[in-house]
């Protein structure tokens, strides 16, 4: 066997690659749930050895989580046996989201990665957060109040159109509020800061927009690309803060001035 050029690029693929370094992994080598070192074979593992890999491997562990997460909550029903459209039904459905996208991301988090999930991502916001949740609402509720009159986002806003006024309206929008807690805390929580020991922060925040644009597939084309922008900026405040929680009131300020102002301008009110 040929000895390695110590002195190239080479150089590196016998040292340890810690989590949060930049560049590639050297070959052969992968960063283990604690940051450890996992020597892996080359060429074609065992099945045994891609197996370990899998179950050990933080960043495989992450990715393998957020597809069990997108697929519970695409196809699971979590309200069977209720009467569609009803406040029961509405309810069980915000329950069912935020089953769906915390309760396997905060096992993982918890018992596989021994993250801490309270300090990464839910610290209470300070006046300054606010102030930023408030600055971002005052840019985003005139482009709602825009978009509100196209056709597009009047044919799929508000999911509950109400018979008796807006007052039935707090029950559904308590269900929405309980589903954007799940998905903030899923995308801006547990894939972001659960990535950024090994992609860095900005990847981390990069991978996390593939996926939650995906789920904006079917809905009007300027709320897909809005998505793209959305993740990226809270993606950044939830690292930055350590907190989700811009990302949840600035998503029910949203979903809340765009049902009652797409209700409003179809004169359902």
């Amino acid at each position: 066997m040929k000895n390695a050029d110590t002195t190239g690029p080479a150089a590196s693929a016998g040292q340890p690659h810690r989590r949060g370094e930049t560049g590639p992994i050297p070959d052969g080598r992968a960063v283990g749930v604690g940051g450890e070192d996992i020597e892996i074979l080359p060429d074609t593992p065992t099945a045994g050895a891609a197996l370990r890999l899998l179950i050990t491997d933080r960043v495989n562990i992450v990715v393998v989580t957020v597809m069990i997460v997108l697929i519970l909550q695409r196809y699971v029903d979590f309200t069977a046996g209720f009467e569609e459209d009803s406040r029961g039904w509405w309810v069980m459905w915000g329950l069912g989201r935020l089953a769906a996208y915390t309760v396997l991301p905060v096992l993982v988090m918890r018992f596989v990665l021994r993250d801490p999930i309270a300090e990464r991502m839910l610290r209470r916001p300070g006046a300054k957060e606010l102030l930023i949740g408030v600055v971002m609402l005052a840019v985003m509720l005139p482009v709602v109040f825009v978009v509100s009159n196209l056709s597009s986002f009047q044919a799929k806003y508000p999911y509950h159109v109400p018979s008796t006024g807006l007052g039935e309206m707090w029950v559904w929008w308590i269900a929405y509020g309980l589903q954007f807690f799940g998905l903030e805390f899923f995308f801006r929580g547990f894939m972001v800061h659960s990535l950024k020991p090994d992609f860095g922060a900005h990847r981390a925040v990069l991978v996390m927009c593939v996926p939650y644009l995906m789920i904006h597939f079917g809905k009007p084309v300027l709320e897909s690309v809005g998505a793209i922008i959305a993740g990226l900026v809270l993606g950044h405040l939830s690292l930055r803060y350590r907190s989700i929680w811009l990302g949840v009131l600035a998503h029910i300020g949203v979903a809340v001035t765009m049902d009652a102002l797409s209700l409003w301008r179809q004169d359902l009110l």
